[in-house]
């Protein structure tokens, strides 16, 4: 269920959001921290990319996608990717007049952060031991295989540098067993009456957030703080509704064995995504008064009258540094 560029880009307000919720902690945190090099793990369309350059304008700006069409899409559509070109100043239709920063001031690479740090391109293996923040927002939900990020922060990360990451909360879609990490991956879960196998199961929420906080403790990077938070997102378009429950349908489908899904007739492929949709949409439909935790309420502009939908998304803040 992937999303185009275009589509993610007309729909992702909520997320970016979400994400300026993350860089004001950064701003909290170190008010008058110069970065030199920041790292933006999963940068999508580069809308947040062009917010970390606009917040942090003397650092350089390494952003990664495990999507190609992403990577192309920065590269032509970022507010700030014209500006490695050696140009005096550049006219931009909403910004007006752009005065560039140095050369080379944004870089875009492909990369899947998921692999071990010997799979990742030499083209980020270069900032080796000098990234001073890695910034990242509803991107490691995507990465089942923790243990390679976490090695991969500790290799990037200069020392005394920061990660920031805004991670979603794995709900128990698939089923109890799949959401206890007690039970062996390779034990199976049967789903709306179809067997299905996986190569990880995340736990509860508590669980999700400890299995952080060991991993990157054990490759060197301390002081991890984790906040759990909840947003409530209100959303007076359809389609809009539809691509996040897609995007987060994704999340899910990233935690079968490979080849799970390939292995099963046509028609049983195509149940399993589509049952998958309708569980996810009603996870992320609970009702407001069944979460404990304080919630952020976040409204899109629509028009009146119009009834929205409610998303409520579970997440967690982690901030560690690197010693």
């Amino acid at each position: 269920m992937q999303v185009s560029p275009q589509a993610y880009a007309a729909s992702n307000t909520f997320q970016t959001r979400d994400a300026l919720n993350v860089i004001h902690r950064v701003k909290d945190k170190y008010p008058d921290r110069t970065f030199n090099i920041i790292l933006d793990i999963g940068c999508g369309t580069g809308k947040v990319t062009d917010i970390l350059k606009d917040t942090f304008p003397t650092a350089k700006i390494v952003a990664i996608d495990i999507d190609p069409n992403m990577i192309e899409y920065c590269t032509h559509h970022s507010r700030h990717a014209h500006l490695n070109n050696p140009i005096s100043h550049h006219h931009h239709p909403i910004f007006g007049r752009v005065t560039p920063p140095p050369v080379h001031a944004m870089e875009y690479i492909l990369a899947d952060f998921s692999r071990p740090w010997d799979d990742l391109p030499a083209a980020l293996h270069a900032f080796e031991g000098q990234i001073d923040l890695i910034f990242t927002s509803l991107v490691f939900n995507w990465i089942p295989e923790v243990g390679n990020a976490c090695g991969n922060i500790a290799h990037l990360l200069s020392p005394g540098g920061d990660i920031f990451a805004n991670v979603a909360t794995m709900l128990p879609t698939y089923g109890v067993a799949f959401s206890d990490p007690t039970v062996p991956a390779e034990i199976g879960e049967t789903f709306n009456g179809i067997p299905l196998t996986f190569k990880y199961r995340f736990g509860s929420e508590e669980a999700q957030k400890e299995k952080w906080r060991e991993e990157l403790e054990a490759h060197g990077v301390g002081r991890v703080d984790i906040e759990s938070l909840v947003t409530r997102w209100e959303i007076p378009q359809p389609e809009i509704e539809h691509n996040l429950v897609a995007i987060c349908t994704s999340w899910y489908l990233k935690y079968l064995t490979a080849g799970c899904l390939d292995e099963k007739e046509e028609e049983e492929r195509e149940k399993v995504k589509a049952d998958m949709y309708e569980a996810v949409k009603a996870a992320h439909s609970i009702p407001r008064e069944e979460i404990e935790e304080d919630v952020e309420d976040e409204v899109l502009d629509g028009d009146e009258g119009v009834e929205r939908k409610v998303f409520i998304l579970p997440r967690y803040v982690i901030n560690a540094t690197k010693i």
